[in-house]
């Protein structure tokens, strides 16, 4: 089994991500975009639940994965979760 987690900000880079992963056996996907209420609940649960594969995708910095919803300061990969992967 796996799970992306696939920060999508509705761009034309990020927009692409969601037809690679979609459709294949094993493989769960957690999209986060810009209308996603509770992103980091969605995000932290996602990687609690992973013991095999974990693929994170989207845009991010040094710092982690950027949140759509939020500012560009706001993560949902970040220094609270990452220790968890």
């Amino acid at each position: 089994m796996a799970t992306v987690i696939f920060s999508n900000s509705g761009d034309t880079d990020t927009a692409v991500l969601r037809y690679i992963w979609t459709g294949i056996p094993n493989v769960k996907v957690v999209e986060i975009n810009k209308d996603t209420l509770n992103a980091q609940e969605l995000v932290d649960q996602a990687i609690e639940q992973e013991h095999d594969t974990l693929i994170c995708c989207g845009h991010g910095s040094d710092k982690g994965l950027f949140d759509p919803a939020g500012t560009c300061y706001s993560f949902v990969i970040n220094r609270q979760n990452y220790k968890k992967i």
